[in-house]
């Protein structure tokens, strides 16, 4: 039986939605101190890593920023154009805006080519009359030399990373692609990371301490000693060994090298892996899997749920948020028939997961302040972004309290997890906008 133990005046895990899950295995979760303990020493040790806790070049906010700017934003799944007017004051605008979603996972000099042609759909001239001025939020990890320059080793997410990219500006070769299609002065003033952006926008808008994105990924950023640090938060958590269960060594068999991913490559994501829609989506369907075979739901039915990876963040919100009904049309895509008794075991599943990510986020994002701040007592303003987070309500509130909890017993802090609506634009904007 998965038996969650959530930290003292935690979430409750039982509902009348749920029942007890006969899986083979025990699961269960340390007290909340133990599990932010684990993850400070890990984030000491990352300070002195170069794979993570990344000085970026990215300046502090200045809330007298102002300019036009084509800002490219391109995420785990989407890829999204915005053209943003700011006004300075922490004002600002949207002029245009529109949004993709990704088809190659492969990126290479074409990859980038389909980006530039979508661009080219916008009316380009009508905004920039001369000169473009550009900012790239740019998901995956980069090395940088300057502000406005990115070389991309290595990517997560599913994607790959051809070698004719492999230690290239991308930056430059966006800038080139973008006058040869546009026939104009084309200046990429800024590259900047999704979660980077985020804590930009953040503390632009509302004096955000961190910047979280946690959707198909998940990523922070955040001040350190007068820097702004891209913690790379999902290379962490190779300490919480002791929450891993059969599904997780299923679905990343790479756990059992106990890699230290902290501090070393290659690319290995234990946070990513446990918290984000893109790894939830996977595990829940192993689960499934797994207890279909054991009889516990679906019973006697032959249950093939597509391929790996093929169930999202959002199906699972679907799923958990849906009526019966809904849940039915959505496994009726794979031949298979929901019965009365199915509905409160994949609700099970589902809070399961939610609660150990939701556990694992919330002592990560208190680690972090610890060792960011000390001696802070006061509120501490996360500003988020990514669809998973932002539409599972469940998740958000499991998060919350888990931050809640330990707060009562350990400080007076008080964490607010508030939504940036545009922040990956909106922080690109503003860097690109800044004066160097």
């Amino acid at each position: 039986m998965i038996g969650l133990k959530p930290a003292p005046c935690g979430p409750e895990t039982d509902d009348s939605n749920s029942i007890p899950l006969q899986t083979g295995f025990q699961w269960h979760l340390p007290d909340m101190d133990t599990l932010v303990d684990l993850l400070e020493a890990e984030i000491l040790q990352g300070l002195e890593s170069n794979v993570t806790m990344l000085s970026t070049l990215t300046p502090v906010p200045d809330s007298h920023t102002h300019g036009r700017v084509l800002v490219l934003d391109l995420g785990g799944s989407t890829f999204r154009l915005c053209i943003l007017e700011l006004f300075g004051e922490g004002q600002y605008k949207i002029l245009c805006s529109r949004e993709w979603q990704l088809d190659s996972k492969e990126i290479n000099v074409s990859f980038f080519q389909s980006l530039v042609d979508r661009v080219c759909t916008a009316t380009i001239d009508r905004y920039f009359p001369h000169t473009v001025t550009v900012g790239l939020s740019i998901c995956f990890p980069f090395k940088q030399t300057k502000p406005n320059d990115a070389y991309l080793d290595v990517v997560g997410k599913g994607f790959i990373l051809a070698d004719e990219i492999r230690g290239k500006n991308i930056a430059l070769l966006l800038q080139q692609q973008l006058e040869t299609a546009t026939k104009k002065q084309v200046c990429v003033k800024a590259v900047i990371n999704d979660a980077v952006s985020v804590y930009v926008a953040g503390a632009y808008l509302y004096e955000c301490r961190l910047g979280l994105v946690l959707g198909t990924g998940l990523n922070a950023a955040a001040s350190y000693q007068n820097r702004v640090l891209n913690t790379e938060m999902s290379f962490f958590g190779s300490s919480l060994a002791e929450l891993l269960t059969p599904w997780d060594l299923e679905m990343q068999p790479a756990y059992r090298e106990r890699r230290t991913a902290h501090l070393q490559l290659p690319l290995f994501q234990p946070m990513e892996y446990m918290c984000s829609g893109r790894y939830i989506g996977e595990l829940f369907r192993i689960g499934v899997l797994d207890l279909a075979q054991k009889g516990q739901v679906f019973i006697g039915q032959r249950v093939v749920l597509g391929s790996a990876y093929e169930l999202t963040g959002e199906t699972i919100c679907q799923i958990y948020e849906g009526s019966s009904d809904e849940i039915s049309q959505i496994f009726a895509k794979y031949n298979v028939a929901v019965t009365e008794q199915d509905p409160a075991v994949l609700h099970s599943i589902i809070r399961n997961l939610i609660t150990r990510a939701a556990a694992a986020l919330a002592s990560w994002l208190v680690a972090f302040c610890r060792v960011q701040a000390p001696r802070t007592h006061d509120t501490v303003r996360i500003g988020y972004i990514g669809s998973f987070l932002e539409h599972f309500a469940y998740y958000r509130e499991q998060t919350q309290l888990f931050l809640d909890a330990y707060c009562a017993q350990n400080s007076d802090l008080h964490f607010d997890i508030r939504l940036i609506p545009h922040s990956t634009a909106l922080g690109a904007a503003i860097s690109a906008s800044q004066k160097s």
